[in-house]
């Protein structure tokens, strides 16, 4: 049986070889479900390894965790099997049958945890010579490298300061780093101009003022966003919780 679940691992480790990663993410670019399947995955994922500090947690869900890797995943292991590839299946094992229960043990209580997920970068590759480029900075992106990733959209933006994804990346690279101030320097001309990507821009600013405690501004921000947008719904739910 296919695992896509190992796939994410291996990627979010920055394990695949070059070819196989191509392919992984022209899928995250092709196939909607997948993608969401993978973004759930990875919000899980970090939580897991957010929360592995708490030691009274961790070891009760280690517990939890290793008895339904062996009922979901029954076969012994190999022998030399490595201690990252049993840890790899015990991800593996909670996020197939354990979603519910790590949502419920560890959902982040602040506001903004709970509502800021990392974007998956996909750019569009629009020159010969940007090529290598954009796919290195999209890489290190998408594997949480977000200081590489900023200094290789620097120098995409040195050349193309008209790149809107990759300003909008610069942003997102920039709340991940803890400066949402200089994230909006990126996004609000997005969120305030025609680009595809205003609404999307616009959720994102609002986190960023929510990051701040600024939560007057935050509110202000989600308003902006239109009702025929898909961040919408959760800008909807985020106002609502702001109101409580």
């Amino acid at each position: 049986m296919e695992t896509f679940y190992e796939q994410f691992e291996i990627y979010l480790e920055g394990a695949m070889d070059e070819q196989d990663r191509r392919d992984f993410e022209r899928r995250l670019e092709a196939d909607e479900a997948f993608r969401m399947e993978f973004e759930s995955y990875r919000a899980i994922r970090s939580s897991l390894q957010e929360n592995w500090k708490a030691q009274a947690q961790t070891e009760a869900l280690q517990n939890t965790l290793q008895g339904l890797g062996r009922e979901y995943f029954p076969a012994e292991a190999e022998p030399g099997a490595s201690a990252k590839s049993g840890l790899r299946w015990l991800w593996i094992a909670g996020a197939v049958a354990a979603c519910a229960l790590l949502a419920l043990l560890f959902w982040p209580k602040d506001l903004y945890q709970q509502f800021y997920q990392t974007p998956i970068a996909a750019l569009t590759v629009r020159s010969e010579g940007q090529q290598q480029l954009l796919q290195r900075a999209e890489a290190a992106f998408n594997s949480g490298d977000f200081a590489r990733a900023t200094m290789l959209f620097d120098s995409i933006l040195i050349e193309r300061p008209d790149a809107l994804e990759v300003r909008f990346f610069q942003g997102i690279c920039q709340l991940e780093l803890g400066d949402p101030a200089g994230a909006r320097t990126f996004l609000t001309p997005l969120a305030e101009g025609p680009s595809v990507l205003a609404s999307d821009a616009q959720w994102f600013v609002a986190l960023s003022y929510l990051r701040e405690g600024d939560r007057e501004n935050c509110r202000s921000g989600l308003k902006k966003i239109p009702p025929d947008s898909p961040r919408f719904a959760k800008a909807s739910a985020l106002l609502s919780k702001l109101s409580n």
